[in-house]
């Protein structure tokens, strides 16, 4: 009997064959995922650093636009269209300071929210495959164990011999399903955390826009305090 694992494939029933090529596509595309979001993940962080860094020199929200506009970052550009426009709608009807930093507060928690999403996309699926793929794997074990003592049924002696070859190469299918979904699961769980810090710098960069959207709303009402003071009783992000 070939003991290697390409002999035991090959010796091993249609529907064994069938769940570890299922598990083989399950482990490409969990794989794929991985290495596509570690880059995906630390390039947003890093490009969130730069615009803040950038941001915090701008002279206004209107010269911060301008330097976005044609930058091709989506992020930031998707945060600062969100604040710049809510805060334009508001001043178009002469809104009160602190309904202004409500607003404004409101439209860059949806946009940090999407682009959220956005960043976490096809995470789920790393998720499903960790939980799944063992179960995949046992059924394609269980199969292939329930074949070989039905051959066993009709062989002229009963020994572990004679099952033995069966049963390892349905257990093949388990230990495939163990190594798709081991390295999912941590890929799941190392990129859910670099999502969350992501994030994190997401709020912060929507909270200077915020910083940038009171300060060209307190050049408009001539510094008055007592409404920048309300507006900054609303809180953060």
């Amino acid at each position: 009997m070939d003991t290697g694992i390409i002999g035991m494939y090959a010796q091993a029933t249609p529907v064994a064959k069938t769940v570890m090529v299922a598990l083989l596509g399950m482990s490409v595309a969990s794989w794929g995922i991985i290495f596509r979001k570690a880059l995906l993940l630390r390039g947003a962080a890093e490009r969130i650093d730069g615009c803040m860094h950038l941001l915090g020199r701008m002279e206004s929200l209107e010269q911060a636009m301008s330097r976005f506009r044609d930058s091709g970052d989506r992020m930031a550009w998707s945060l600062l269209r969100a604040g710049y426009d809510e805060y334009r709608r508001m001043s178009a009807c002469n809104a009160p300071a602190a309904l202004v930093a409500d607003n404004v507060r409101r439209s860059l928690r949806h946009a940090v929210s999407d682009e959220g999403g956005r960043l976490g996309a096809q995470l789920p699926l790393l998720a499903t495959t960790a939980n799944i793929a063992p179960f995949v794997g046992l059924f394609g074990t269980v199969w292939g164990i329930m074949d070989a003592f039905h051959d066993l049924a009709g062989a002229k002696s009963a020994s572990i011999a004679a099952v033995a070859p069966g049963i390892s190469e349905a257990l093949i299918a388990t230990a495939v399903g163990l190594g798709v979904a081991i390295p999912a699961a941590i890929g799941f769980n190392l990129h859910t955390a670099a999502l969350n810090r992501v994030k994190a710098r997401l709020v912060n960069l929507a909270g200077v826009i915020l910083n940038h959207v009171m300060h060209d709303v307190g050049a408009a009402l001539g510094g008055n305090g007592a409404q920048l003071a309300e507006a900054d009783d609303a809180g953060g992000i």
